[in-house]
């Protein structure tokens, strides 16, 4: 009886090993292996026990557990996870194409204009994009120089932006939150703006003289300071620059909170010159993290790489011929607290009574002079057009509600229809986004003071090498005119003779390439200890339209009798309105945003009627 048993069980291993040679075959290998392990118990049994007989349902049983399982392995294809896209182009010629975002990225290329492109997502401050090109292409490149359909909201954050040598790195304790302020401060309880989360990448841009606070840069662009106690250093602290200086006999934190919070206004200023205003070298671009669980701030939103090109520029040659330009410098010295003063409110004051006549926009342009004409007539020949005009400032400069909204037809005269005549000489030629009102300008930023402008390090990714951003503008757009409004940004701590060359500097070199430099002053600047300066920039603004025979528009007289000055809440830009392009007298009476079109416009009009001719 034996042999047959041997016999018999040789004979299911045979059946069993053809099946399994069958399905692999077949490509079934798996599943049908986990069938035959399934059954494999049940086999060894029957042959040891040879004298009880297979039960049948037993084994139909474990014959049908196992199929489902097999069939699952066998059926289940793995689908790729779908990737969000958005179409776009390029709307700037020989764009670089960047390994990662930011402009410290590696160039892997170059994109001509009209470049198709798939937006796959995009950095947490919406300038890079990281793009797919038809050719297989990826990479990262500037959000300024894309056209898209779609709204880029959409798109998922892929990337972020950071500093020269930032790295990753842990941290170790999580501790309370750091303040990110605007300078070392002593109070108790800071003002906060923003936090940062635990395990960000930060860049450093200096340190107080007493190790115990750091300037650090934020990976969108934000420039502040925490407690150094709260971040953990890739390098050693001695290593970082000291770019504030504590005094020796420093007060007590119960001590600073007694002490008066102003002084003179150039007291004011000399004080936020040696603080978080000025943006970092690059030189001290150290990559350091929060170890904390979140921060507050009041930042200066400048991005990193703009920040390190305006550190490393020296004054102009011009400065000290310019000097005399501002007023003279009241004597005084800043307040023993190392506190930048916060932002406040300015005083509660009766406002005064608005004009009864209607606002007339002329009243505020000035210096139309031959000399302009003089000045259009050398463009022209070298090839500008004169239904073109350039852009030249900084955030007030920038939003889509100054000037922009016109190329949409979003925009309502009223009164001054007159200037229609305007908007439609200047509408006639596109330039790269739309017509010179919507072109977003190669010489205008967030937080530009007014030398950066010349600073060759700071110009777009469509520029050339060695090219500075007005002439990179002036290349690509040959305008006419370019309506320059800088300064707000050296408020807190440029000092006169350095605003004056770099002013002087950006009219002279708008004079050679035959380009009108019409000149504005600035609006008011309501944060406490700045209120001033405004006043003195604005005479150096001023005197240099005087000086050179161009155009000037004031509006900062334009704004004086506006409810806060036609500034916002945040004391600094313009107040925009629900609809920045209706000249009606109740926009004009409250915000400083339409007062700002509306001159831009007149002075545009005054152009061409007068000078363009």
């Amino acid at each position: 009886m034996l042999k047959p048993r041997i016999r018999w069980m040789r004979a299911l291993i045979a059946i069993a090993a053809l099946l399994l040679l069958l399905a692999l075959s077949a490509g079934l290998g798996m599943a049908f292996m986990a069938g035959v392990l399934r059954l494999w118990p049940g086999l060894l049994q029957n042959a040891r026990v040879a004298q009880v007989p297979p039960a049948a349902p037993a084994m139909q049983a474990q014959t049908a557990t196992a199929m489902p399982t097999a069939t699952a392995t066998v059926t289940a294809t793995p689908t790729a996870t779908p990737i969000f896209q958005l179409p776009g182009r390029v709307t700037g010629d020989q764009l670089r194409l960047r390994r990662t975002p930011g402009s410290a990225g590696e160039r892997i290329g170059r994109l001509p204009a009209d470049t198709a492109l798939a937006l796959q997502g995009r950095s947490a401050d919406f300038t890079w994009y990281e793009v797919t090109t038809a050719d297989g292409l990826h990479g990262w490149v500037g959000a300024e120089y894309i056209e898209l359909v779609g709204q880029t909201a959409d798109l998922p954050v892929t990337g972020i932006v950071k500093t020269a040598g930032d790295e990753a790195s842990v941290a170790r304790n999580a501790q309370p939150a750091p303040a990110l302020l605007s300078a070392p401060d002593s109070r108790d309880k800071p003002v906060v703006e923003f936090l940062l989360l635990p395990d960000t990448p930060l860049g450093l841009a200096g340190r107080s003289s007493d190790g115990l606070w750091l300037q650090v840069v934020s990976p969108y662009g934000d420039i502040g300071w925490v407690p150094a106690d709260k971040v953990n250093l890739l390098v050693p602290l001695d290593a970082v620059a000291i770019t504030f200086e504590i005094a020796a006999a420093a007060p007590t934190a119960m001590a600073a909170a007694s002490l008066p919070t102003t002084a003179s206004p150039a007291a004011d200023s000399a004080a936020a010159a040696t603080q978080t205003v000025t943006p970092p070298a690059a030189a001290s671009a150290t990559p350091a993290r929060t170890s904390s669980a979140q921060a507050s701030a009041t930042p200066a939103r400048t991005s990193p790489a703009q920040a390190s090109a305006t550190a490393a520029r020296t004054a102009p040659s011009q400065s000290t011929a310019t000097a005399t330009l501002a007023p003279a410098t009241p004597t005084g010295s800043p307040p023993a607290s190392a506190t930048l003063p916060a932002f406040t409110q300015p005083p509660t004051q009766p406002v005064p009574k608005t004009p009864a006549a209607p606002f007339d926009p002329k009243l505020y342009i000035s210096n139309i002079t031959p000399r302009a004409r003089e000045i259009f007539l050398a463009g022209q020949a070298r090839g500008n057009r004169a239904d073109r005009f350039s852009k030249v400032g900084d955030s007030i400069t920038i939003p889509f509600q100054f000037l922009a909204l016109i190329d949409k037809g979003e925009y309502n005269l009223r009164r001054y229809a007159a200037l229609q005549a305007t908007i439609d000489f200047f509408s006639a030629t596109p330039v790269r986004n739309g017509s010179s009102f919507a072109n977003q300008s190669l010489a205008a930023k967030f937080g530009w003071p007014t030398r950066q402008v010349l600073n060759p390090w700071a110009a777009g990714e469509i520029c050339s090498a060695g090219e500075i951003p007005l002439e990179c503008e002036y290349r690509l757009t040959q305008p006419a005119v370019a309506l320059i409004m800088l300064g707000t940004n050296d408020v807190p701590s440029t000092p006169a003779a350095v605003y004056a060359g770099a002013l002087r500097e950006i009219v002279e070199f708008s004079i050679l390439r035959g380009v009108i430099p019409a000149l504005s002053t600035i609006p008011s600047f309501n944060r406490a200890g700045s209120e001033q300066r405004p006043r003195e920039l604005n005479a150096i603004v001023v005197a240099l339209a005087r000086e050179y025979q161009i155009p000037l528009w004031d509006f900062w007289a334009a704004t004086q009798h506006l409810p806060n000055q036609g500034l916002s809440g945040d004391g600094v830009h313009p107040a925009w309105g629900p609809v920045p392009v209706d000249f009606s007298e109740d926009n004009l009476r409250q915000y400083g945003g339409a007062v700002r079109n509306l001159l831009a416009l007149q002075m545009l009009d005054s152009l061409r009627t007068q000078v363009m001719k």
